[in-house]
């Protein structure tokens, strides 16, 4: 399981385990057919046992052209992952589930991907992945949580982690931008940068990336990034004011930047309905 806050960076660190590790990657059987022992589907929301079941056929390439029962359904993909010979199902947004079942579906959703996890002829693996609440899917089943290893991603802290997200900066705009930070990084800077990215590390580089855009679109800036592309980023990553801008603001650190879309707006800036018109 690997659980996260949105924008943590669950799902670039698992495409990259999977791009580089090598019980991941398709092979050809001893007949000549190419063979993928690893599928990915995304649970839909609303999810139930049955819904969830039809994604993963449809993942393994089996044609649904009919209404089958739940039970049905995964009998089926048991059957299926056994003849295409996977070993590895990874299901994303796992907490969709989780959130939309009861007590009694949760436990019946539990005992499923147990049952196919030890099934004597073809034992899977399972890789789940999704925001904290998906941690309730283990917490009230003591087999399943045997059976589970669990990665939590945790947010950035500035008193431990300043200093690697300052070298991660400067590598990303020395290295993979080629370009140059126009000062140092203070520990103010990463204070703030780490407070507009709710310590998310995903949400970090995404911010990094943003400035570097700005900086590259800039001309009079001559290949440096500087502060203010930080800015112009984060306002358009979150949409915010100049006055609600966290690198802006001499007291960002009472902002909120969740918040910033909330703001009171006055009556005239919303644009009333229009009328229909009445039919003669």
């Amino acid at each position: 399981m690997v659980i996260g806050d949105s924008g943590a960076g669950k799902t670039t660190l698992l495409k990259r385990i999977v791009a580089n590790r090598a019980e991941f990657q398709p092979y050809q059987d001893r007949y000549g057919i190419s063979t993928s022992p690893l599928i990915s589907v995304v649970a839909p929301s609303p999810c139930t046992l049955k819904q969830l079941g039809r994604e993963v056929l449809r993942a393994l390439g089996y044609p649904l052209s009919r209404e089958i029962k739940e039970h049905m359904v995964w009998e089926l993909v048991r059957q299926q992952i056994r003849i295409r010979k996977v070993m590895f199902i990874h299901i994303d947004e796992m907490q969709h589930a989780v959130n939309t079942l009861n007590d009694t579906e949760r436990q019946k959703l539990s005992d499923t991907i147990k049952n196919v996890m030890q099934q004597p002829d073809w034992p899977v693996c399972f890789i789940l992945s999704g925001i904290p609440t998906l941690a309730r899917l283990v917490s009230s089943d003591v087999q399943l949580m045997r059976r589970s290893r669990i990665f939590e991603f945790s947010n950035l802290e500035f008193a431990k982690d300043a200093v690697s997200v300052r070298k991660m900066i400067e590598h990303m705009v020395t290295k993979h931008a080629e370009m140059q930070l126009a000062s140092a990084l203070p520990d103010e800077f990463i204070h703030r940068l780490l407070h507009a990215a709710y310590g998310r590390f995903g949400v970090v580089i995404q911010l990094v990336r943003g400035a570097i855009e700005q900086a590259m679109f800039d001309e009079a800036a001559g290949g440096q990034v500087k502060a203010r592309h930080f800015a112009a980023a984060y306002s358009r990553f979150s949409g915010c004011t100049e006055d609600e801008n966290v690198f802006l603001r001499a007291d960002w650190q009472m902002l909120q930047p969740s918040a910033a879309l909330v703001r009171d707006r006055p009556a005239e800036e919303v644009s009333p309905a229009p009328k229909r018109r009445r039919k003669v």
